[in-house]
C-alpha cells in the first residue's frame, strides 16, 4: 500500500461501505528504507529479482481471422490456454481501450546510464534527466510514434491521450475495427479459476512491420490489477487482540505509524509529493473524516483520471482509502497527494513519468506488467523517481511472484506484524 504498507482490515468501515474510520489491527510492512526516501534522504533503489512480461492471453481453437502474410507477431496466443472452448465473442459493434506501447531506443545506453546516476564513484551520480531530456535520448522517435498513430486512425480508430514520453498511445474503438487491424478475433472464455468470464485474441495478434508497437494492454482481461492480498485478520474467540494504538479498540491510527517506525524524526516530507497508482476510486469525506479524527493536517489530495477511469468508489475503495490514509499518516506535511487512476497500468505508470512531480511513487496492487511496463521504471529510476511496491500478505514467495513485485527497478516492501509497548509508543 502506501510506502509499502500492507493493511489489514480487522472490521467494518464507515462511510458509504468504505475504510475512511477504521481504526482496528493492522499489519504493516518494513519501512526503513522506505523512509529515507520519505524524508528527504538520499535517493536509492532496491533491488528484486526476475522481470516478467505482460499475460497477452490469446486462445487458439477458435475461427478467427488468419494472419496475413508480410505481417509481425505483436502477441502470440498461449498455449496453456488451447483447452478452453469459447463460449462467444466480443460482438463487433462493441467498444474498447488499448494501450499501445512503443519501444524505447538506445537501451544499452540507458541501462548504464541508471547504473552511473546511482554509483557514488561516478561523474553521472545523482545527475537525474528531466522527462524531455529521457525523451529526447531515449523515447521512441515522434516518427514512430505517429506512425503508430497514422496507422490506428487509417483503421478507423480514435486516438486519445498521447505521451510525451512516446512510449504510449491510448486509442479506442468498435471491437469489429480493433479485429480488423489486428488480424484476430477477439473471443470470449469462462475463467478457469473465478467466476467470470473473459476476453482474449483467438489466434495470433499481427501488425504491419512498419508499426512499431511491442505491446497492447486492453486486448484481453484475463488477469485484472488486484489488491496485494488485503485479508481480515484472524479473530481469537470471537473478538479482535488490542494492539496498543490510539484508536478505539487498540487500532493504530495517524501519529501512530510514525511513533513505531520513525520516533523521534522532526522531518515530515514537507514539500514533497507522492504519487499513488490505483486502479480504483475512493470516498473524499473518508479521508477528511480520518484526517479529523487522528488529529492530523488536511494534505490536499488530486485525482488523475485516465483509460476513462470514472473515480468512482468500488468494492476495492478501501485499498486506495487506506494507501491516502498511511502515505499522509506517514507524512503529515505534504504538500499533496496524487492519485492516478486508469484502467491499464502502462497508462498511469508513463502519466507519473512524464509528470515527473511525485518523486516517492507507490502502489499495493498486483497488476500485469509488459516491456513497455518495465522501461517506464527505467524512466523513473532516470529521473529520480522511487517506485515502492508492497509485497502482499502470503508470506515467503512459495510459487509464482506477483507482477510487478519482482522487477528489479522497485523496492519491494512487506513482512512485519505490528505490535507497540502502547498509544504513541515504539514497537
Amino acid at each position: 500500500m502506501a510506502f509499502g504498507l500492507d493493511i489489514v482490515i480487522t472490521g467494518e468501515g464507515q462511510g458509504g461501505n468504505s475504510a475512511g474510520l477504521i481504526y482496528h489491527t493492522v499489519r504493516i510492512c518494513g519501512m526503513a528504507h522506505v523512509l529515507k526516501r520519505l524524508f528527504n534522504s538520499r535517493k536509492r533503489f532496491g533491488r528484486t529479482l526476475l522481470v516478467c512480461g505482460w499475460v497477452m492471453v490469446g486462445l487458439t481453437g477458435f475461427a478467427g481471422k488468419g494472419a496475413t502474410e508480410g505481417q509481425r507477431t505483436v502477441a502470440k496466443a498461449k498455449p496453456f490456454l488451447r483447452n478452453l472452448t469459447a463460449v462467444g465473442r466480443l460482438a463487433p459493434s462493441g467498444h474498447l481501450h488499448l494501450a499501445l506501447g512503443l519501444p524505447v531506443r538506445n537501451r544499452a545506453a540507458l541501462d548504464q546510464l541508471i547504473a552511473d546516476l546511482y554509483d557514488p564513484a561516478s561523474l553521472r551520480f545523482r545527475q537525474f534527466l528531466t522527462p524531455e531530456q529521457f525523451a529526447e535520448q531515449f523515447g521512441p522517435t515522434e516518427q514512430d510514434y505517429h506512425a503508430v498513430i497514422d496507422f490506428v486512425q487509417k483503421q478507423g480508430l480514435i486516438v486519445g491521450a498521447r505521451h510525451s514520453n512516446r512510449m504510449v498511445v491510448e486509442v479506442e474503438g468498435t471491437v469489429g475495427a480493433i479485429e480488423s487491424m489486428l488480424h484476430t478475433t477477439l473471443a470470449v472464455y469462462q475463467h478457469p479459476t473465478e467466476h467470470r468470464t473473459f476476453h482474449a485474441p483467438a489466434i495470433d495478434v499481427t501488425i504491419p512491420p512498419s508499426v512499431p508497437v511491442q505491446d497492447i494492454q486492453g486486448l484481453d482481461n484475463y488477469a485484472l490489477p488486484r489488491p496485494m492480498s488485503l485479508r481480515h485478520a484472524a479473530v481469537v474467540g470471537g473478538r479482535a487482540i488490542p494492539q496498543f494504538g490510539s484508536a478505539p479498540n487498540g487500532g493504530y491510527r495517524g501519529n501512530d505509524f510514525r511513533a513505531a517506525y520513525a520516533p523521534n524524526v522532526r522531518l515530515t516530507g514537507s514539500g514533497q509529493v507522492v504519487g499513488l497508482l490505483e486502479f480504483e476510486g475512493y470516498y473524499t469525506n473518508d479521508i477528511a473524516l480520518y484526517e479529523q479524527d487522528a488529529g492530523l493536517r488536511n494534505v490536499p489530495l488530486q485525482n488523475v483520471l485516465l483509460d476513462h477511469a470514472s473515480g468512482i468508489a468500488g468494492t476495492n475503495n478501501p485499498e486506495v482509502a487506506l494507501d491516502i490514509e498511511m502515505a499522509i499518516s506517514m507524512a503529515p506535511g505534504l504538500s499533496k497527494v496524487m492519485v492516478y487512476e486508469a484502467e491499464f497500468p502502462d497508462s498511469a505508470l508513463s502519466r507519473m513519468a512524464t509528470d515527473n512531480v511525485a518523486k516517492q511513487i507507490s502502489s499495493s496492487w498486483s497488476f500485469p506488467i509488459d516491456s513497455t511496463t518495465d522501461q517506464i521504471f527505467s524512466e523513473f529510476a532516470a529521473q529520480g523517481q522511487a517506485m515502492f511496491e508492497a509485497s502482499g500478505d502470503d508470506d515467503a514467495y512459495y510459487a509464482e511472484i506477483p507482477t510487478p513485485s519482482d522487477d528489479p527497478r522497485l523496492t519491494i516492501v512487506g513482512g512485519t506484524t505490528l505490535t507497540t509497548s502502547g498509544p504513541g509508543g515504539g514497537w
